[in-house]
């Protein structure tokens, strides 16, 4: 394989102070996520090759998303990242992403709240025994559509706050939606071509597509690229039924 890459152009200061620039090879340019809609469809995704020789690519998931509904009730109470309390207003989920997890998301939609629903989503590592260790991601639009993204497997507290309702409303039940995409495919997932020459430099399409989704479902799946002989990105797929 070819030492040269897709230039990514990163500053740096030399010792006697000039002005130059660096170029960080990287070999392959690729969407970081794609998001579809229906029971079926596909996607055309463009990559760029930051080198001459085989670029292949494999499929996983899709998964459907595993729902926790949540109860909750609008307060004055003020959810603080630093010192996480469950109440009238905020739950926790613990969620195990398993050995082999290529990519775990815990999100909120929308689509399943009032217009002027606002719900956060805050997520924290933990040692296996309910402690948490860090906040490793959290999700806090003016909205009820939150999402968080994690590549690590292990054992997470998802704490699903409501911080604001419509008027009119006191209290409502949240869905808490979390999937863990391992190493197989679910055979509603295909990507096309499994094996493909690329060039330097050079233009390339992958295309993903997917079939027999239930409908009203959210799916979450994962496109991975390799050189031939070690993964050189990745592309996450997303499909809302």
């Amino acid at each position: 394989m070819s030492s040269s890459g897709v230039g990514e152009w990163e500053p740096y200061g030399p010792p006697w102070g000039a002005s130059t620039i660096a170029v960080r090879s990287v070999p392959l340019a690729a969407p970081g996520e794609t998001v579809g809609s229906g029971t079926s469809g596909s996607s055309a995704l463009a990559v760029k090759s930051g080198y001459s020789g085989t670029l292949t690519a494999a499929g996983f998931g899709l998964a459907a998303s595993t729902v926790t509904n949540l109860p909750l009730t609008a307060t004055t109470h003020a959810f603080d990242p630093d010192d996480p309390t469950t109440g009238p207003s905020t739950a926790r989920v613990d969620v195990t992403l398993p050995a082999g997890t290529k990519v775990g998301r815990f999100a909120t939609f929308g689509a399943d709240y009032p217009a002027g629903t606002d719900i956060d989503v805050f997520v924290y590592s933990t040692d296996g025994g309910g402690n948490l260790t860090a906040l490793v991601g959290a999700s806090t639009t003016a909205s009820a559509e939150e999402s968080v993204t994690i590549r690590e497997a292990g054992t997470y507290a998802v704490y699903v706050d409501l911080f604001a309702v419509p008027a009119g409303t006191t209290s409502l039940t949240a869905k808490h939606h979390h999937w863990a995409v391992g190493g197989t495919n679910a055979g509603n997932l295909t990507v096309t071509p499994a094996s493909q020459s690329v060039t330097l430099g050079g233009a390339a399409t992958v295309t993903v597509a997917w079939s027999g989704l239930a409908a009203g479902g959210h799916y979450l799946g994962i496109v991975e690229y390799g050189d031939g002989t070690q993964k050189v990105g990745d592309t996450v797929v997303t499909v809302n039924s």
